[in-house]
């Protein structure tokens, strides 16, 4: 929080309908990376978060276009099922 309190001290947004996926975005990084690492993170933490970040970042990527794919050839149908069954079983065998 101290990151957010710092960077946005005046309000510069004052209705959500006009917040960005940007500044959104940010806002939640800032607040995850202050519940995470409350005290001052040094400069190899930094880099080593921005690369986890980044990889982070394109291999969603790469999950999400291949996945969009799939349901382009293949429909939601099967996904759905697949699904579907797997929830059941969970629920099943944490019943038991």
């Amino acid at each position: 929080m101290w990151l957010v309190d710092t960077l946005f001290d005046k309000p510069r947004i004052t209705e959500l309908t006009r917040m960005n996926w940007l500044q959104a975005a940010w806002i939640g990084a800032a607040q995850i990376l202050a519940a995470v690492f409350p005290g001052a993170l040094t400069l190899h933490q930094w880099g080593t978060l921005a690369i986890g970040f980044t990889v982070s970042f394109f291999v969603v990527w790469a999950v999400v276009a291949w996945f969009m794919a799939w349901v382009r050839r293949r429909g939601f149908a099967p996904f759905a099922v697949y699904r579907i069954l797997l929830g059941l079983s969970i629920l099943f065998f944490n019943a038991s």
